[in-house]
């Protein structure tokens, strides 16, 4: 499967990468313009995830997306504006998800 990782550059992602990377899977990395390509990450892409339509377009030709970008703190601080972030993130995946035709799984 092509599987698209969010936060692609933070500790948890790169784990996640590694292991859907040797389960055989193609890795999409996608993050924040600022962050550079995780290393051996062959596929990376950099964006806004508050736009919508960036998101859609990152995910295309994926066949699912593990979500896991965010900025970290979520109940020690974070200013309304990064609460924002996070929360509109989540939900352009989710929207990017239901245009493409995916069904919408969640994994324990």
């Amino acid at each position: 499967m092509h599987i698209a990782v969010t936060g692609g550059s933070g500790n948890v992602a790169r784990i996640m990468m590694g292991h859907l990377h040797m389960s055989g899977h193609t890795v999409r990395s996608i993050d924040r313009p600022e962050r550079d390509a995780p290393a051996g990450v062959r596929e990376h892409c950099t964006l806004d995830l508050r736009d919508n339509g960036a998101v859609k377009d990152a995910l295309r030709g994926c066949d699912g997306v593990v979500h896991l970008a965010a900025i970290p703190g979520l109940g020690l601080g974070l200013t309304d504006a990064e609460v924002y972030a996070n929360n509109t993130g989540f939900y352009d995946c989710s929207k990017a998800e239901r245009v493409l035709g995916w069904r919408h799984q969640e994994h324990p």
